[in-house]
């Protein structure tokens, strides 16, 4: 089983050899939503120091 994130760097290779991103995705089975998603990162901090609270 071939994960995203692998996907993602062959879509990356063949763009490097001059692929357009759409034949790339198209190539890996990969949709181009997938292939632009960038992970944000969650602040948790405030949640977190809330639970501790209610932990103890």
């Amino acid at each position: 089983m071939v994960t995203p994130a692998e996907r993602r760097r062959a879509v990356d290779h063949l763009k490097d050899c001059r692929f357009s991103e759409r034949r790339a995705c198209r190539l890996v089975g990969l949709s181009r939503s997938v292939a632009q998603y960038q992970l944000q990162a969650a602040n948790d901090e405030p949640l977190r120091g809330q639970l501790k609270v209610l932990a103890e």
